[in-house]
């Protein structure tokens, strides 16, 4: 798929090259530069912001890098979700579910045929139809607030 560069693109291009060139001060790593605030600050004032050197520094440690640091999260999630639709895609395709209208025709086909041999089982294994599983004590919702009683006695003896 081509790619079509935006501002967005160009981020992280910039931001994906950074990372892999200098560290970012939170983690020690030998194999990697420092940055050196005071120079990106200077040129920083050049084009005409009016920033310090720990103003650079904490907007790139606690905005941009948090920021990016959640669209790899994010993206990574994506695609272990669209990998594991894919796999259950293959696997429904593998294995069809029958439709229940499929299995009342194999179900009365079973029943004619059955012999005093085989059991009641058998010809319930064959009218089986995919039900979706109940929903787990986590996805249920929860009373929004808690009710408290208190029991009077109406007894006066």
């Amino acid at each position: 798929m081509p790619i079509e560069w935006n501002e967005e693109a160009n981020h992280h291009l910039l931001m994906v090259m950074l990372s892999q060139v200098c560290s970012n001060g939170a983690e020690s790593d030998k194999n990697k530069k420092k940055v050196a605030w005071a120079e990106v600050a200077e040129t920083m004032n050049l084009l005409g912001y009016a920033v310090s050197k720990d103003a650079v520094n904490q907007r790139y440690l606690k905005h941009i890098l948090i920021k990016f640091n959640k669209e790899i999260k994010d993206a990574k999630e994506k695609k272990a979700e669209d990998e594991a639709k894919a796999s259950e895609a293959t696997a429904g395709a593998q294995n069809p579910t029958k439709t229940a209208s499929e299995a009342d025709t194999e179900a009365a086909g079973a029943g004619t045929t059955k012999d005093a041999t085989n059991d009641d089982s058998t010809a319930a294994a064959t009218t089986a139809v995919h039900t979706p599983p109940s929903p787990t004590p986590s996805s249920r919702p929860r009373p929004t607030k808690r009710l408290k009683y208190t029991v009077i006695d109406s007894d006066d003896e």
